[in-house]
């Protein structure tokens, strides 16, 4: 391994046990989740029943992205959500551009896309663009079936960046998980801004 990869994986290594540490579960039942580094750093609370399960992001100067993802099993299946941050591009630079965009999207690669309904939540202060919807996903390295889901995202821009809240659950936990979705969106702060 060259050097200048070893000392970029020893800083990705550090960094995420940093970010494990400043993991902090309190009294309510709600971990806060918060990061400093990256393209931008932000913080929000998700219920302790969920866990890290990915974390993609790069501190150096040219990081393109930041990625979190939350995943719990509830009554024995499962349910993500995930934070993505990245710059805006040439045509997505609003907030409703880039829901359309993903709604397009989702009606392409998904089954059976049925939306539910759209809305206008305030997010770190801002009015965001979300949108609810079902869909079957298709998976072509099984012939397992995979039941339905129910999708929630939420979309704005702050700092030039597009933050994207998604959640992905089975659709018989739409009811158990909204509150969950909920809580991170009331508590997401970007830092610094």
């Amino acid at each position: 391994m060259k050097i200048k990869q070893l000392v970029k994986f020893v800083c990705v290594l550090l960094l995420l046990v940093l970010i494990l540490a400043t993991q902090a579960c309190d009294s309510t039942g709600f971990n806060t989740f918060s990061i400093k580094d990256g393209i931008q750093g932000f913080n929000f609370e998700y219920p302790s029943s969920y866990s890290l399960i990915r974390i993609d992001l790069s501190n150096t100067a040219d990081a393109r992205y930041t990625t979190i993802g939350l995943g719990a099993t509830i009554n024995g299946v499962a349910s993500e959500i995930y934070v993505y941050i990245w710059p805006t591009t040439v045509g997505m630079e609003s907030a409703s551009a880039v829901l359309d965009t993903l709604l397009a999207n989702a009606s392409t690669t998904l089954t059976n896309f049925a939306l539910v309904d759209k809305t206008t939540p305030t997010v770190n202060g801002l009015i965001a663009q979300g949108a609810s919807f079902n869909a079957t996903q298709t998976d072509t390295t099984t012939t397992t079936s995979i039941p339905p889901a129910y999708y929630r995202v939420t979309c704005f821009i702050q700092n030039n960046l597009i933050v994207e809240i998604d959640m992905t659950c089975d659709v018989s936990l739409k009811d158990a998980t909204q509150s969950d979705y909920d809580h991170l969106l009331d508590t997401m702060a970007l830092i610094g801004s």
